[in-house]
């Protein structure tokens, strides 16, 4: 019987990925019995196929249980920003030659998910564990279903372990069989509950509260406007996290979020010239994934291999429309663009005790399903217990009722809100927003609130 372990990350790393890898690691050696081996993909998804999916057309894959026997050196790893083992946007069938794929899509997947059955099968893999957000859970669920439509004596465990900033993963799904139990399941109202919130979310949250204070108290002190872009294809969770720096009373003044829908670029040039004659400073967070009218990207150059828009520059287009707005009002006001980019993703300066916790839970609680439970074809949830000190637990649901770009979420309808200002739409965040998000994250290092004293008369 195989019982080697296979572990592959993919899509965009996170400050706290590699306490889920850990987390998965160390849980496995706690539940393996033997010589069991312990592999991972360096790369992501495309070294374990190789040819057409790698730079130079080759399978990367290490064992680590040797390498990583040392306590010390995997507790290096925990504090590693990024990933360790690499990663990667590989999807499957993407590159596949036409005379491997019999020229059709179904036979280009196929054909990558045969080469990736191959390592499992020379190295005596019994356990697949992908670490990632929505396109990865895409990929281990194509896997899973690839084993169910092609029955043999034995197939690997797959499960996928949540990852992702974007915090837009499934959070309930209906439930197909709501009067059967089903085990690792939890269930509320008839839905299944999958992802309360993903790991590396509250990091990055953390992060942009931080920053957002920071560059407010600048911007207050040397009279600029900041336009700050963060990232958030269709999800605006991380923007969202900026509220957390408005009790100093800097701002962010406006928080744009794809699920405002179309950004009145109009409003936006007006509201900056309106702040720059009454205030001389402003701070405006907007997610990259801010829609055009049209309910596209308001800026993007191109697509990934997952059809999914590469975004960048929402900001720097607001900020030149504002500049723009302001010179014809006879404004010389000093309007910046700061794109936070990686650095919110990956940063562990600011890592959150919540997000430590859930990453590293989640990823022993993946090797318990798979080798004491033999669960197969889920994802490995996290639900929120309720109490004065939220705690989580971390259940099962199948892959094939939370994959696929139709499930992913999005802000509470209430969270999603807007302000008047001289006959201006101001797009910001409320409703109980707060009251989620603030167990995620650890609180902004507190701020002087501004001099509001006497100023000597000269």
């Amino acid at each position: 019987m195989a019982k080697n372990i296979l572990l592959c990350n993919g899509g965009g790393p996170t400050a706290v990925i590699n306490l889920t890898n850990m987390g998965v690691f160390e849980g496995c050696l706690d539940y393996l019995v033997g010589d069991a081996r312990i592999y991972a993909a360096m790369g992501g998804t495309g070294s374990l196929i190789g040819e057409h999916a790698t730079h130079d057309g080759k399978r990367h894959v290490a064992r680590l249980d040797d390498y990583l026997a040392d306590s010390h050196r995997r507790q290096l790893v925990k504090n590693t920003p990024s990933t360790w083992i690499g990663s990667g946007r590989y999807k499957l069938g993407a590159k596949v030659p036409d005379e491997k794929s019999g020229g059709s899509q179904e036979g280009a997947v196929d054909y990558d998910i045969g080469r990736i059955l191959e390592v499992c099968d020379q190295l005596g893999v019994g356990h697949v564990f992908f670490v990632g957000g929505d396109d990865t859970l895409t990929t281990l669920n194509a896997l899973a279903s690839y084993a169910e439509r092609h029955p043999r004596a034995e197939w690997p465990t797959f499960l996928s372990v949540p990852k992702t900033i974007d915090n837009d993963l499934p959070y309930a799904v209906a439930d197909p069989h709501p009067e059967l139990p089903e085990e690792g399941v939890f269930k509320a109202n008839d839905r299944i509950m999958a992802i309360d919130a993903c790991p590396g979310f509250g990091t990055a949250a953390t992060f942009v509260a931080n920053k957002t204070a920071h560059l407010a108290v600048e911007a207050h002190a040397l009279h600029r406007h900041y336009v700050l872009e963060i990232m958030g294809r269709d999800a605006g969770f991380l923007t969202a996290a900026a509220l957390l720096a408005e009790p100093f009373g800097y701002g962010p003044h406006l928080i744009g979020l794809p699920e405002h829908g179309p950004f009145s670029v109009d409003d936006f040039g007006n509201f900056v010239a309106w702040r720059e004659q009454h205030y001389g400073f402003g701070v405006y967070c907007v997610s990259e994934g801010i829609r055009d009218a049209e309910y596209g990207p308001l800026a993007a150059a191109g697509r990934d291999l997952f059809g999914n828009p590469r975004l960048g520059g929402s900001g720097e287009l607001l900020r030149d429309q504002a500049a723009g707005y302001c010179g014809q009002r006879g404004l010389k006001a000093d309007v910046r663009y700061i794109k936070f980019g990686e650095l919110q993703r990956v940063s562990t300066t600011f890592r959150s005790r919540a997000d430590s916790e859930i990453a590293y839970g989640v990823g022993r609680r993946a090797a318990y399903w798979a080798l004491v439970r033999g669960q197969t074809g889920k994802l490995v949830t996290i639900v929120r217990q309720p109490g004065p000190q939220p705690s989580w637990q971390y259940g099962l649901v199948p892959t094939q009722l939370v994959s696929g770009k139709d499930k992913k979420r999005c802000m509470d309808a209430d969270w999603v809100t807007e302000y008047d200002c001289a006959g201006l739409r101001i797009p910001f965040v409320g409703g109980t927003f707060l009251d989620w998000v603030r167990p995620l994250v650890d609180p902004v290092v507190p701020i002087a609130p501004a001099y509001d004293g006497p100023e000597v008369a000269l």
